[in-house]
């Protein structure tokens, strides 16, 4: 089966949508862009029952699918012009009640927690177009310039990201984002962070993204042993034994070596030696026991 991988990655991110509540029953849409072909859910069909093989492949270029595929999602149009429009790797499409509901009475996500710097700050509400056309496509498609995630009035929400895994969570964040606006507007009028706090927080996440990359290639480099160290190599004498039952050893220790046999020492006489009582002991200067 032609993109195995992707397809299957597709099915899992699918599912995912619908046990973190970001959509009901068949509602929303994903896709991974896999060279000049882009891997994207079918229509209608169930996200528990959905396999690999029928995920769709379409051709970037034409936007058609290849031949035996079942009919793409009807948003499609939208994934065709994100990916012909923005340097992405995957496009996930939500109906998620929190962000939703916020598009019906408002024009932004305003910027109420840091993590909102991630989708590129205060996420605005695209005016409304009926789902699968041109127009909504071209407005998604030049919405998303810049950031990484856009509101559409009376819908949804779209995110993106290098790669499945980062635009679902860009996905869940902002569906979070909406229901902590929401439940903050409840108690009052909720404190915003500006637009330079929330540059300086980029600054300092991809700061701490660049830090965390060295600090994982230097372990793995230390961690990493040298082509002759011992390690890689069968003790002299051959292999030890594994620890024996019982026997206790750290992580990492070399197993023990089995301990050596007394030869003086039958079991027999051993077990005599326990059963047999011990003999009284004389008292010398009386003679008695």
């Amino acid at each position: 089966m032609r993109l195995k991988a992707e397809r299957q990655a597709v099915v899992d991110a699918a599912r995912r949508m619908t046990e973190s509540g970001l959509v009901v029953n068949t509602s929303g849409n994903v896709s991974i862009l896999a060279g000049d072909t882009v891997v994207i859910t079918p229509s209608s069909i169930a996200y528990d029952t959905m396999t690999a093989e029928d995920v769709c492949l379409v051709d970037l270029a034409s936007g058609r699918a290849l031949p035996g595929m079942l009919h793409p999602s009807s948003e499609l149009p939208l994934h065709l012009a994100v990916y012909r429009s923005q340097k992405v790797n995957a496009i996930v499409h939500t109906h998620s009640l929190y962000a939703t509901a916020l598009t019906t009475v408002m024009d932004k996500l305003p910027a109420i927690h840091y993590q909102i710097a991630d989708l590129g700050g205060s996420v605005p509400v695209l005016p409304y177009a009926r789902f699968g056309s041109k127009e909504l496509a071209t407005m998604v498609a030049a919405g998303l310039d810049g950031r990484t995630a856009v509101l559409m009035k009376n819908h949804g929400a779209t995110t993106i990201g290098p790669d499945l895994p980062r635009a679902l969570a860009r996905s869940i964040t902002l569906e979070w984002i909406a229901k902590l606006y929401h439940q903050a507007a409840l108690l009052g009028n909720p404190a915003l962070l500006d637009d330079a706090e929330i540059a300086a927080v980029l600054a300092a996440q991809r700061d701490l993204v660049a830090s965390r990359d060295r600090a994982i290639a230097e372990r793995g480099s230390v961690m990493a042993p040298p082509p002759s160290s011992p390690a890689l190599s069968p003790p002299r004498g051959g292999n030890q034994l594994p620890l024996s039952l019982g026997e206790k050893g750290a992580p990492g220790d070399p197993p023990r070596r089995p301990r050596p046999h007394d030869s003086r020492s039958t079991t027999s006489e051993r077990q005599r030696r326990i059963r047999t009582p011990a003999r009284p002991l004389r008292d010398a200067a009386a003679g008695k026991r």
